[in-house]
């Protein structure tokens, strides 16, 4: 029998997935010890990483000085927005959250590229809110991991917005910047949201630990209220086109003394899901 982490990181949590749901994973390498031992090592490295890039990013927060160009101050605000994504992914492996909207969030603003922010503002809120979390030591058990980023995740936050105030200041004089600003942060409100929900924010990630093949199957294993949210990610052809999967898949699972009743009702919420958005019921 495998062990798994209490609440295993991404690539750990995937393997998980398959290893107790293996009729909706039937093919690929049969799961080992070793297996499991390199996924926990995988995101542990990876939180080694994200630590690092984490600290770099408030030392050269807090290093600023004076008026500080538009452009920098977008490029700090993808930064903390890369990082938050890479945090959720690995911190909620385990956990649920609250509902959503898919929103694209661009990292752009209509601003003059001539605005400045001020530096003090941001540097200031650096040394108080992030300097001190990104020096802890990554923890060697990739479940501690996971547990241990409530304090980078709530810095990041305060991060995106001191900076999202420094973006508001420089645009005092441009009503239509000011406004795209406010649209662009509603959006924002809302795609934090969905990163609550651990499989959103592994799904968004670059590098996911969910391959294109693995998607529906993945899907089926979902359990709890945070199902809905996962699904928003996916526009009306998309989920149908994932119900027809999901149901195949179910059929050639089934056999003597299977049950599938957990996937079979995920498969009824991602048919109801679909059904919302298009108003047409799925061909059985």
């Amino acid at each position: 029998m495998l062990r798994f982490s209490a609440k295993p990181g991404m690539w750990e949590r995937q393997l998980q997935r398959k290893y107790e749901n293996p009729r909706l994973f039937p093919t690929g390498p049969a799961l080992v010890p070793a297996t499991v031992d390199a996924a926990r090592q995988r995101d542990a490295r990876e939180c080694q990483a994200f630590r690092e890039d984490f600290k770099q990013l408030c030392a050269d927060m807090a290093a600023l000085q004076g008026a500080i160009e538009s452009e920098k101050i977008l490029q700090l605000k993808e930064r903390i927005d890369k990082l938050y994504l890479e945090c959720m992914a690995q911190a909620t492996a385990m956990d649920g959250g609250s509902t959503g909207n898919a929103g694209a969030i661009s990292s752009e603003t209509a601003m003059d590229g001539g605005s400045t922010g001020n530096a003090g503002a941001i540097s200031s809120a650096t040394a108080r809110d992030g300097g001190s979390t990104g020096a802890r030591s990554v923890e060697a058990n990739a479940g501690a991991i996971s547990e241990d980023m409530a304090a980078e995740k709530n810095a990041l936050r305060k991060l995106h917005d001191v900076v999202v105030a420094t973006l508001v200041q420089a645009a005092a004089s441009d009503p239509l910047a000011r406004d795209e600003i406010s649209q662009e942060q509603a959006a924002h409100q809302l795609h934090q949201e969905l990163l609550e929900y651990p499989l959103v924010a592994q799904l968004l990630r670059a590098d996911s630990p969910i391959a294109a093949g693995e998607l529906v199957a993945t899907l089926l294993t979902e359990t709890g209220t945070s199902f809905p949210g996962v699904l928003s990610l996916f526009d009306a052809q998309q989920l149908q086109e994932l119900c027809q999967g999901a149901r195949s898949l179910l059929a050639a699972a089934a056999g003597p003394g299977v049950d599938l009743s957990s996937a079979q009702a995920c498969l009824e919420v991602m048919e109801g899901a679909a059904h919302a958005m298009t108003g047409e019921r799925i061909l059985q």
